[in-house]
């Protein structure tokens, strides 16, 4: 429950029971006729009483408001003291862990300080047994070396006859070393001479046996592109003797309706379309060359005069994109009479890419469809 929520409700009912006092009261005494006047005193005393015990109880919730007042500054004091004490544990845990972790790598040292003392210990022991057997050993020595004294003592005289001979002897020896070491020199130059020559002939028969081989190889690819420039300049004899016997062609303008002279426009100035014709002798050409318009398309095709089993002979061109086929019919008589070239009908065929259908066009004649010009080949 809020302290000060309670000392608003009592000072709440302090002013109402004023206002009964004070205001209700009066009223109801004027109301109350019969009422005397010791009961409403009394009532009145009751009610006085009843603000006086609210007061009282004023007074007790203030103390109490002030009692918890400190009681929480006093819980705020330890709460703070309580954070003091924490972070001073957070910080002596750290310490510990880092004194543990000191702890641990001083007993790491101290572990490989006493391996490092065992392995002297274990030095020192053995270095003491091979002092020991080295003085054994020198005392032996020290015996030996007093019997070979005493042994020189004895033969001294006999070892300094020795000594003269061993010297004659020795200056002998020397001199047949020397001599001896002067003829190894020089046979050991004449080896390493000989066996250096032998190591160059060896390189030499190597060399003139790569040298054959690679001429052998050489001699025949030599052999081989003799004979292939043999064959080649037959060929190239041959060839230009047929090029020199082919027939030279000839070509002479039949009909160009760009052409101002009449015998070669022939009065198409537009162009040769459906029924128009050209007599003449054809027969003196080999095929004739025909350039036309064919619808979007340019077409140029040749044809055998001669030699042909109809008379009727199609142009063909495709448009571009290409999804229109254009034809042109022309016709030329067959021999013997070989005398008129005419063109024919048209024909145009439309793909649609929605239907997937060809739509046809045809006719005899259009500005679109025709010969712009016939050349003849002899």
């Amino acid at each position: 429950m809020n302290i000060k929520n309670l000392f608003d409700d009592l000072e709440k009912v302090k002013k109402e029971l004023w206002h009964l006092i004070k205001k209700v009261i009066p009223h109801l005494e004027e109301l109350l006729n019969n009422t005397t006047a010791q009961e409403i005193a009394s009532i009145k005393t009751q009610l006085a009483l009843q603000v006086e015990n609210i007061e009282s109880l004023e007074d007790s919730i203030g103390q109490i408001e002030q009692s918890l007042s400190s009681q929480e500054n006093s819980i705020t004091s330890l709460n703070n003291s309580i954070s003091s004490l924490s972070s001073q544990a957070t910080q002596l845990s750290s310490s510990l862990q880092t004194l543990s972790a000191q702890v641990d790598a001083h007993g790491t040292s101290i572990s490989t300080i006493n391996s490092t003392l065992a392995s002297i210990s274990d030095t020192v022991e053995d270095n003491t047994v091979a002092l020991s057997t080295a003085n054994s050993n020198i005392s032996a020595l020290q015996t030996s070396i007093n019997q070979i004294s005493s042994i020189v003592d004895q033969h001294s005289g006999s070892i300094l006859s020795m000594s003269v001979d061993l010297g004659t002897v020795s200056n002998t020896a020397e001199e047949a070393y020397s001599l001896a070491t002067s003829v190894n020199t020089s046979l050991s130059n004449l080896s390493s001479t000989v066996a250096s020559n032998v190591g160059k002939v060896s390189v030499l028969e190597s060399d003139v046996s790569t040298l054959e081989s690679s001429t052998t190889a050489l001699q025949t690819s030599v052999d081989g592109l003799t004979s292939s420039v043999n064959t080649l300049s037959s060929a190239l004899s041959s060839l230009e003797n047929q090029i020199a016997n082919l027939p030279t062609e000839q070509t002479e303008v039949i009909y160009d309706m760009d052409s101002t002279d009449a015998s070669i426009n022939h009065g198409y100035t537009s162009g040769m379309s459906g029924g128009n014709y050209i007599d003449q002798d054809y027969s003196i050409y080999r095929k004739i060359r025909v350039y036309a318009r064919l619808y979007n398309a340019n077409c140029v095709q040749e044809f055998a005069v001669k030699n042909r089993k109809y008379v009727d002979m199609t142009l063909v061109a495709a448009s571009p994109t290409p999804t229109v086929l254009s034809f042109l019919k022309m016709q030329m008589n067959l021999e013997p009479y070989l005398s008129r070239l005419q063109v024919m009908a048209y024909a145009r065929y439309v793909f649609s890419n929605s239907t997937g259908t060809f739509t046809l066009d045809y006719g005899l004649s259009t500005n679109t469809f025709y010969v712009y010009r016939i050349e003849g080949i002899k």
